[in-house]
């Protein structure tokens, strides 16, 4: 009995090792409008990236061209 439950016991630990792992990160991407032109097409936008780890805690936030000189910070 031991010789069976053994080897399914390890291929279930390993597929749920396997399953932990990513392939990239986790990310929220979001765009607010600011301003509109009078044909309803917007002028200004605000976009933010918010980089989160495996367990939902935030870990970066970036802010995409949101510098004067269009740089990301």
């Amino acid at each position: 009995m031991k010789k069976i439950i053994i080897p399914i016991g390890f291929l279930l630990m390993a597929h749920s090792a396997h399953a932990q792992l990513t392939q990239g990160e986790n990310y929220v991407y979001s765009k607010s409008y600011l301003d509109y032109n009078v044909g309803g097409q917007p002028t200004k936008t605000s976009e933010t990236v918010q980089y989160f780890d495996g367990l939902g805690r935030a870990k970066q936030v970036v802010n995409v061209k949101a510098s004067p000189l269009g740089r990301d910070v």
